[in-house]
């Protein structure tokens, strides 16, 4: 008996491998699911910049309170006015945007009083103030942190009595 191959009885048996198509169909697959990777990691890398930078605007709010209670140490009696609050706002400014060794900033930072309220009987001050910044690497929008800042007046010495 002499043995003879034909094609047919080779297709029979099947092709094993993949086809071109659907190696690209694969590649499509994959690389869809590392862009959303790469997006993903943006995204969080702008929430760690973000969370950075409010908590940096949190140590400068609390800062600004510290300042004003510094300041109700040089005042004998009664509450500090808007022009020393204004006076403090000041300095806090300077000293978060210098640029010396050590310190820790805040790119484009701001600091501005958006109110101050005195109680009508000399019993306490509030001043709100609000941090923002501008931070351009991302493309992302100025942000803000609000804060207000309540402080205890000075007791008024009572009138000496005769």
């Amino acid at each position: 008996m002499i043995a003879t191959t034909s094609s047919a009885s080779s297709a029979v048996r099947g092709n094993k491998g993949f086809t071109l198509i659907e190696v690209l169909i694969a590649l499509l697959v994959l690389s869809i699911g590392l862009v959303g990777i790469a997006a993903l990691n943006l995204t969080g890398l702008r929430n760690v910049h973000s969370s950075y930078y409010t908590s940096i605007a949190s140590s400068v709010a609390l800062d600004f309170e510290e300042r004003l209670w510094l300041a109700m140490a040089d005042v004998n009696d009664g509450c500090l006015s808007a022009a020393d609050v204004d006076a403090v706002l000041g300095d806090l400014v300077d000293a978060w945007q210098s640029n010396g060794a050590g310190t820790v900033t805040i790119p484009g930072l701001t600091v501005t009083r958006t109110g101050f309220r005195q109680d009508p009987d000399d019993f306490w001050i509030e001043a709100s103030i609000r941090v923002g910044w501008e931070d351009a690497r991302f493309g992302q929008p100025a942000e803000r942190f609000p804060y207000t800042a309540r402080v205890v007046c000075a007791p008024v010495a009572p009138p000496a009595t005769p």
